[in-house]
């Protein structure tokens, strides 16, 4: 089981015709996820920007938490309020790709970027299986069943995105898929760091909150398990550095963009900053109950066949478990988008309990 092999070498050793199959899969989708996200961004454009009477659009954006769609929303001009204000860099790309391509609409590029994340996401979840050495130790003929369960599972948390769309859940997921990818891939090549750190870095202008409770899981890892921390980082010492650079950038830049750039961003009169109150009505239990029943079932499956695990398997389980209490005391739980992340990151963990519920320990 302790077989390691990478990326060019697991992808190319693979049927052709399962790699086209897989390509296409996500890529129908991704296709599916970015029509819908393009139609209700559409539906929401017209809200936002129709006639609001007595209030001009300015007036009506000073009232409200809105999405940045066009070049006149507050966000552009540091007015916006807390968060929006502080996740500026998904904007802020979609303004500088807009005006050369002559879009107003600022949505058209989020749908494309929306597209483009899910496409990288489902592959990488792909490639994340094909590393693995559960997969590498199943016999061929039982291969392409986990290749199947990761297909199966992968448009589940995508189903948390339209509704609550915004621009930066889907780029947020990518980064900590790419970033769990890029972890594992230390102990072989220190080179991985900086490109770490400069992920770490993009992220924070999109959603602090991610790198830092990654960075937290990291270094949780490293304080409480010496053995995990070598087998993935190669050494405790080094899986501490990588925990503590993660959560530093995020912290810092969130206390850049909320003291320095913006620190007149306020929250606006009808969102509290606190809502572990507010949390607790129905109305928003469903739906966290709905999304979080599955994931909470792959987490007890995962402990119950703990011993079959990889140590990277139980990062994402741990830095979904550290997001909960920051999520409930600050967010909406009914806002299951804000969890994408954490759900998209478990899928190749949930195609390997599919496996293993239909193995025995000698196979």
């Amino acid at each position: 089981m302790d077989k390691h092999i990478g990326f060019p070498r697991s992808i190319t050793g693979r049927p052709r015709k399962e790699r086209r199959l897989v390509a296409l899969y996500l890529l129908f989708a991704s296709l599916t996820l970015a029509h819908a996200v393009y139609l209700t961004y559409g539906v929401y454009f017209a809200e936002v920007t129709g006639p609001h009477p007595g209030l001009t659009q300015q007036a009506y954006y000073a009232l409200h938490n809105t999405i940045a769609l066009s070049a006149d929303h507050p966000l552009f001009h540091g007015t916006d309020h807390a968060p929006n204000q502080y996740r500026i860099g998904i904007p802020w790309l979609a303004r500088t790709l807009a005006r050369p391509l002559g879009l107003a609409k600022f949505y058209i590029l989020y749908t494309v970027f929306d597209l483009a994340c899910a496409l990288a996401a489902g592959w990488l979840c792909y490639l994340a299986l094909l590393r693995s050495d559960l997969f590498a130790a199943l016999p061929e003929a039982r291969r392409p069943l986990a290749v199947v369960a990761l297909l199966a599972a992968f448009p589940w948390p995508l189903a948390w995105v339209v509704g609550w769309q915004r621009p930066e859940t889907l780029p947020s997921a990518l980064y900590l898929l790419a970033t769990l990818a890029m972890l594992d891939r230390v102990r072989e090549r220190k080179l991985w760091i900086p490109a770490i750190a400069a992920a770490t870095a993009w992220q924070s202008s999109v959603r602090t909150d991610i790198p830092a409770v990654l960075g937290a899981a990291v270094l949780l890892l490293g304080l409480a398990s010496g053995p995990a921390s070598r087998r993935i980082f190669g050494s405790r010492k080094l899986c501490l550095g990588l925990g503590a650079v993660l959560a530093g950038t995020a912290v810092a830049a969130q206390l850049c963009l909320q003291k320095i750039l913006f620190p007149h961003a306020l929250y606006p009169p009808d969102t509290p900053v606190f809502e572990l109150a507010a949390n607790l009505a129905p109305r928003r239990l469903i739906p966290f109950a709905i999304a979080l029943l599955p994931w909470a079932f792959i987490v007890a499956l995962a402990l119950r066949l703990r011993s079959r695990l990889q140590p990277l398997d139980w990062l994402p389980i741990l830095a979904g478990s550290l997001y909960l209490p920051l999520w409930w005391t600050v967010g909406v739980v009914g806002e299951v988008r804000l969890f994408v992340p954490f759900l998209l990151a478990i899928v190749v963990l949930a195609a390997k309990l599919a496996v293993l519920l239909t193995d025995t320990p000698s196979s």
